[in-house]
């Protein structure tokens, strides 16, 4: 009786031990980051620079309108939660600067970054033609897997997760712009994905990292502006994607997308888009040649010589600018045809 009893103490005792050892391990989810001051590179972290502990300033939602002096509209706009910022210093007297705004989402993120730092196809062209004869300018390695954006060798912009950064240098330095970058990326543990809402972009022809979001006047500002406050109707929820596209070789063209909850509303805004398009001075009228295809699209000639066109397809409203001429708006719809167009009769035709 006593060794059965000592036996079955025994089994008490190693029976939970072995299911703690052959259980499936179950990993804690990663920390998630309150304070973007906690992913600031500390102490030797980044060698020869120092973090200048009296520079570091936090705000809040109200406080971003102090710290950019009144600029921080574009912030709140997407939404944003807090930023700090802060300097560091370098043995040999240089200074680095770092911004990092949480926003409260990784759509605002990505919105925010997308439109700070676009720069068209056809300008990077144009500045292509005037260096055409200067050293090629390569992009840092070292930062693949996030986006990210050397605007010089003095500045760089990123985004990952909730959360959009700047880095700027006092003197040109590529590699600690990238050194500074990477240090505070690793210490975000994910990368949202990107806005669903950039799905109603049409694949065909689209310029990879062209693609970027709005969600109230300011950011559609950045992409297209008509200067008749909201036109578009955001405080209903409404979103805008954009993005540039290749039509031939040397032939490029924008495309926003306001995105609507219904049909309905978007119809409605129609109507009043055409309002606004015939009160823009100096913008003519055109006519397309007829069909299903077009015949629910605005287009217009602009005073810079090129075309601009409104189509309504369901509950988005597409808008076409920088089209170099009618032939080419032609080639564009043929290209991405209506799949479902609400018609203010109500129905649909396919």
């Amino acid at each position: 009786m006593n060794r059965l009893h000592i036996s079955s103490r025994f089994l008490m005792l190693i029976v939970p031990l072995v299911f703690l050892i052959f259980a499936p391990v179950s990993w804690a989810a990663p920390k998630e980051i309150v304070d973007p001051a906690e992913i600031l590179p500390q102490g030797s972290e980044i060698d020869k620079f120092s973090l200048e502990e009296s520079s570091i300033r936090n705000f809040s939602e109200k406080g971003i309108y102090d710290y950019m002096d009144g600029a921080g509209e574009l912030f709140l706009e997407y939404g944003f939660e807090r930023g700090v910022a802060a300097e560091y210093s370098g043995g040999g007297g240089e200074k680095v600067a770092v911004e990092i705004f949480k926003m409260k989402s990784g759509d605002a993120a990505f919105g925010i970054y997308t439109t700070n730092n676009y720069t068209s196809e056809r300008e990077k062209q144009k500045e292509k033609q005037i260096k055409i004869n200067q050293p090629k300018e390569e992009n840092p390695k070292g930062l693949k897997g996030d986006y990210f954006t050397v605007i010089n060798d003095l500045a760089i912009e990123f985004y990952k997760g909730q959360f959009y950064g700047r880095i700027a240098t006092d003197k040109e330095d590529r590699t600690t712009l990238m050194i500074f970058a990477n240090n505070i990326m690793s210490k975000i543990p994910k990368h949202l994905k990107r806005p669903d809402a950039l799905s109603n972009l049409p694949r065909i022809g689209l310029i990879p990292g062209s693609e970027r979001y709005a969600k109230g006047v300011l950011g559609m500002s950045q992409i297209l502006d008509f200067g008749r406050g909201d036109i578009w109707g955001f405080n209903n929820g409404t979103q805008v994607v954009a993005g540039e596209y290749r039509l031939t070789q040397g032939v490029y063209y924008s495309l926003a997308v306001i995105v609507y909850k219904q049909p309905l509303v978007a119809e409605d805004k129609f109507k009043m888009l055409k309002n606004v398009f015939n009160g823009l001075e100096g913008f003519k009228p055109i006519t397309l040649n007829p069909s299903d295809a077009i015949q629910n699209l605005i287009a217009l000639k602009t005073p810079g010589d090129d075309y601009l066109g409104a189509r309504l397809v369901s509950s988005r409203i597409e808008i076409y600018f920088h089209v170099p001429s009618p032939n080419h708006f032609r080639m564009i719809l043929d290209k991405n045809p209506n799949v479902s167009v609400t018609y203010p009769s109500g129905k649909e035709q396919k």
